[in-house]
């Protein structure tokens, strides 16, 4: 079985022990993840430790995050998300414009 399938079972784990985690996704969302998750994936969520110190695959986290920002943020934290996307990509797209320029690719270092 794959990462994903795991971090399915994983995310269905989390929305049972969530209060109202399954009333605020839409059930053709959980029914997907229930149709591919590994059964045989043993995850045991630890109630006593906060979430994010939970033992979580990255495929998870990704998936949670996206739930979060879909789902469950207000409007302003939705605002915020966006922000730092745009930041992030501002970022990412300077690093590489400078790491690839055309200008800089046959100097010797």
């Amino acid at each position: 079985m794959n990462n994903i399938s795991n971090a399915y079972t994983e995310v269905l784990v989390i929305l049972r022990n969530l209060k109202d985690g399954y009333h605020s996704v839409p059930m053709n969302i959980i029914e997907k993840m229930k149709k591919e998750c590994n059964l045989n994936h043993k995850f045991k969520l630890q109630p006593n430790l906060p979430l994010k110190e939970q033992k979580l695959l990255d495929e998870t986290k990704a998936i949670l995050s996206v739930l979060y920002c879909n789902y469950w943020a207000s409007i302003e934290q939705k605002e915020i998300i966006k922000q730092k996307e745009k930041y992030d990509l501002k970022v990412l797209e300077k690093e590489k414009e400078e790491k690839y320029n055309t200008l800089n690719l046959f100097k010797k270092k």
